[in-house]
């Protein structure tokens, strides 16, 4: 039911303008549909709804990591966990996550 439920939440998210949520949401609607395992590799194959919300939001994140890893520093650690866990190999993403988590940039 709970899946179900996540399913259509996605569905009807990329509806919406996921450029108005904060980096903060999308990092914590991510972490949130990789712990539910809706990214896992058995899910994974035609199209679904929860893997094409994450993904619009990881392209959604990228550029916006420098000014809110200083102000949530722990959000990048949360990024960079459910983007291993969830399978999300964007490269440019992982660059810009691994560069801002060197403390001396925050």
């Amino acid at each position: 039911e709970v899946l179900e439920a996540l399913e259509l939440l996605a569905e009807a998210l990329l509806l919406r303008d996921l450029s108005e949520l904060s980096p903060s949401r999308a990092i914590l609607v991510i972490d949130a549909y990789v712990a539910w395992g809706l990214l896992s590799h058995e899910r994974m194959g035609p199209s679904n709804a929860s893997t094409d919300l994450c993904w619009a939001l990881v392209r959604e994140l990228k550029g916006r990591l420098r000014a809110h890893g200083r102000e949530r520093p722990d959000d990048l650690a949360a990024l960079a966990l459910a983007l291993g866990s969830g399978n999300l190999d964007h490269d440019d993403l992982w660059k810009e996550l691994v560069h801002n988590l060197d403390h001396d940039d925050l």
